[in-house]
Parts: C-alpha cells; structure tokens; sequence
C-alpha cells in the first residue's frame, strides 16, 4: 500500500501544520464543511494509457493507438476496452459516467458520477488497481510517454449549502 502524505507547511505566523495522509485530509474536510453545513460532491476521472504487448507478451511503451481527443472507431482502438474496464467497475458497484479517448496515443479517460468525496477517493483507488491489469492483448500502465500529458486522477467538486 502506497500512503500519500501532504508536505509539511507553515502558516504565516512560522507555526508548522503536520503531514497528514491524504484520505485524513479529505475526511477532516468533509468533516469540516458539514460542520459549517456545507455539501459538496466530488465526480472523480481517472486517465490511463493502452500500450500495445510484444511477441512475448511483455508491455512496450508503443502506444495501442494514434488516436485524437474523442475519436471514435476505427481510430479509436481502446472502445472495447474501456467498455470492459466499464462494466467491470459496474460490477464492482463503481457506477462510470463516460469514457473516452484524450488528446495523446493511447491515452483514455473514464469519468464517474458525482458522489460523496470519500466514496470517489476510492473509486479512484479501485480503478487504479482494476485497471493496472492486462486486457485484449495490450497492458494498462498508470504512466504516460516522454514528452505527452500524463495520466492523472482529476475531478470536479460541486459546493452546496444544506
């Protein structure tokens, strides 16, 4: 198990605030907000690069694909994929919203529903792990190629009062 943790940081009075693991952050903030009786909802997307397997089985770093933002078949290789990855999570009680293709080679997207920012952080973690495994004949890698945009865990927050 990875644990991230926040840097430590000082407030302007020099006072140090201690690292703390990134699910206590978020769970002391959601606390926090509803304290003030604030909701917000958190919808979680998660990138991932295909990457096509040699002759060996072994992951290379050629991309599974050329395709654009939003392409679509035949373009657009990794539909199938995605789909399974989909209905995968679906089965695993994860509810996806989209997918599709991004900008770079082999670079794709899924986007879940908004949800509660606990319960999203660990979608996020469920699809890391489903996801870091080999389907149809390429592998998944959480990384992205010299010089293209990286794969990244983003998100959208929705505030609310009440």
């Amino acid at each position: 198990m990875i644990v991230l943790v926040t840097p430590h940081r000082a407030l302007a009075d020099g006072a140090h605030i201690p690292p703390q693991r990134k699910d206590t952050l978020l769970r002391n903030t959601v606390a926090q907000a509803r304290e003030k009786r604030y909701s917000f909802l958190f919808g979680a997307e998660q990138e991932f690069y295909l990457f096509k397997l040699d002759q060996n089985g072994q992951p290379t770093l050629e991309p599974y694909d050329q395709a654009g933002y939003m392409d679509i078949a035949p373009e657009d290789r990794g539909e199938n994929i995605r789909r399974e990855i989909c209905l995968t999570l679906e089965q695993m009680g994860i509810a996806p919203e989209s997918s599709y293709h991004k900008e770079g080679p082999g670079q794709n997207e899924i986007d879940f529903r908004y949800s509660d920012p606990l319960a999203a952080a660990g979608d996020g973690k469920e699809v890391q792990n489903g996801v870091g495994g080999r389907r149809q004949g390429v592998v998944t890698l959480l990384r992205g190629l010299a010089g293209v945009g990286g794969p990244a865990q983003e998100g959208d927050v929705e505030l609310g009062a009440g």
